[in-house]
């Protein structure tokens, strides 16, 4: 497993990537230097904008780095991990049982396709309806997820699973 995050993709490890989205993650302690001058002000735009920053609209209270992740998964074409459609086969082998997983993966493209270059996110992310159509996605992210990635748009939730009424 380790060779994982040692091997590189575009001259970046994994293990490299991975640190630097926990230090992206850092601007909701106000660690705002993190950030490039154009993402932190199209953010603080967006966020500026929000019709329910103080709650009350949806389940979770939407938080900054939402939209920060969305911007570097936009760039980074990820794999989000899509439990729903998680299968699992099981045979006998000589003496032992053994399993196999498949897991299916999601780029969420039509998601990420639609959102605006980063320098645009503070304009057209600040209207209501590219907010809450980019929530939704989001929303649907986190429940396709499961409990695997508890980090990924972590308090994205419109609303909440398994609820009735």
């Amino acid at each position: 497993m380790l060779g994982f995050f040692i091997e590189k993709e575009n001259g970046i490890s994994r293990s490299r990537a991975l640190s630097a989205f926990d230090v992206l993650r850092s601007i909701l302690e106000g660690y705002w230097d993190v950030l490039s001058p154009e993402l932190a002000t199209t953010l603080k735009e967006v966020y500026r904008a929000l019709p329910d920053r103080n709650g009350g609209l949806f389940c979770d209270v939407p938080m900054i780095h939402l939209w920060a992740e969305a911007a570097l998964y936009q760039l980074g074409f990820p794999y989000h991990v899509n439990t729903r459609h998680h299968w699992r086969a099981t045979y006998k082998a000589k003496a032992r049982r053994m399993y196999i997983d498949s897991f299916v993966l999601d780029q969420c493209r039509s998601f990420y396709d639609r959102m605006p270059m980063i320098e645009l996110h503070g304009k057209i992310l600040s209207k209501f309806d590219m907010q809450v159509m980019s929530r939704i996605c989001i929303d649907a992210i986190c429940k396709a997820r499961g409990e695997m990635v508890p980090q990924l748009y972590s308090g994205g939730n419109l609303g909440r699973v398994h609820t009735i009424g």
